[in-house]
């Protein structure tokens, strides 16, 4: 039976790493991408694909859009196969380089199930668009482009290219923003993934000058209750609450060989605001019993009911105004996590190597030296993903008490 990635990651020590790379290529005749993904993984240096970063703001109200790092990536070129649609050599020919597609697929494979059989056990952990603006050809027959988060693609539009917006609560201003054949071509939008946190009714989109990108306008709309991300794993367009899975995806425990590291360990002091204000009135939502006297001001332009703000700053209010632990786990390469993951650790601190264990030692006590370390974690504690960064052969996660 072939073994998942969590399986492998919690049995063994060594395993095989790979990373692929895949493009769609872009037809701009009309206006369209190829049906299929072409796989130019042969061309890629190894080691030429910097992390791949996504995070949630770093603070606990300005939410909007998840934060994507661009993907920078390097390939062979001795013939001209990794360059625009001008040379001809090149495998995009015929097609245009600039906006084509590119996908990112990294994972383990399991030779330890079956060795004569080895499987492959991927995630895909970026999609993104090509830019060419930045895209160069050395000297040493290489060529390096950047590709970006496919929401850039956001900025391209203003709310005066989509005409007016009928719908006045947020969930529905947000479908029929989105809901366009300029943006579902790159990925799929439907009416089951948009769940604001907080669906403000009556919004008044004639508050938006027009000028506005796309983008901006659903930064705002989010702000202090939702964020919206593209998840590469399905290509679906979210736009959500911040709210954890309902049971802990993984747990992670503190075993020897795979020992996880902890890391900018804060007690959340420094996230808590307690009196919330709407700018430019006086509608308020504050703490009776403050501790840190530390405030925000916020204004969602279309948000002009008065019973709607002051519902949302209360909602804003509970949800930013008590500690709440975050940190950073170091663990080994682990594609599959996601943000909003809900996680626990099993974290005793540093065992000495002179320490009896398990009721083995002389003494017949379970340990003669105490855990060094200031950190203790049990799983009955229960955290979300709110960051990932994959590293060379490292994960990192940024995780905050649910």
């Amino acid at each position: 039976m072939t073994l998942t990635i969590l399986q492998l990651f919690s049995q063994y020590s060594e395993l095989k790493w790979y990373r692929k790379v895949y493009i769609k290529r872009y037809l701009p005749e009309t206006d369209t991408f190829e049906s299929d993904w072409h796989d130019i993984s042969n061309y890629l240096i190894d080691g030429s694909v910097e992390a791949v970063n996504r995070e949630l703001p770093k603070d606990n109200y300005s939410f909007g859009k998840v934060i994507v790092s661009n993907c920078s990536l390097t390939f062979r070129n001795v013939y001209g196969e990794m360059s625009d649609e001008d040379n001809q050599n090149s495998v995009f020919y015929g097609y245009q380089r600039h906006n084509s597609q590119i996908r990112i697929v990294e994972g383990y494979i399991d030779d330890k199930t079956d060795p004569d059989n080895q499987v492959a056990i991927e995630a895909i952990v970026f999609e993104g668009i090509i830019d060419d603006f930045q895209a160069e050809t050395t000297m040493d027959y290489k060529e390096k482009f950047i590709a970006k988060d496919k929401l850039s693609i956001l900025d391209r539009y203003t709310m005066t290219n989509l005409g007016a917006i009928s719908s006045t609560t947020i969930d529905t201003i947000v479908y029929e923003m989105m809901n366009r054949a300029i943006f579902s071509k790159y990925f799929t939008i439907s009416a089951s993934n948009i769940s604001s946190g907080f669906d403000a009714s009556n919004v008044d989109m004639s508050q938006y000058t027009g000028d506005e990108t796309i983008l901006e306008v659903l930064q705002n709309l989010a702000l202090g209750h939702s964020i919206f991300y593209i998840d590469p794993t399905d290509n679906n367009f979210y736009f959500k609450a911040i709210t954890p899975t309902v049971a802990v995806q993984y747990e992670f425990k503190d075993i020897l060989a795979k020992r996880i590291k902890i890391d900018k360990y804060m007690t959340g002091a420094d996230k808590v605001i307690e009196d919330w204000y709407w700018k430019d009135t006086n509608i308020v939502a504050l703490t009776t019993v403050k501790k840190y006297y530390t405030s925000e001001a916020i204004n969602i332009k279309g948000v002009t009911n008065t019973v709607q703000r002051t519902n949302l700053l209360t909602n804003i209010r509970d949800r930013n105004n008590t500690k709440k632990l975050h940190f950073d786990v170091i663990i080994p390469y682990f594609p599959i996590i996601k943000l909003l993951d809900r996680v626990s650790f099993e974290r005793t601190g540093v065992i000495p190597d002179d320490a009896y264990l398990l009721d083995i030692g002389r003494l017949n006590i379970d340990k003669l030296r105490e855990p060094v370390g200031a950190i203790s974690l049990t799983t009955a504690d229960e955290f979300y993903v709110r960051a990932i960064k994959h590293s060379k052969l490292t994960t990192t996660i940024h995780v905050q008490k649910v």
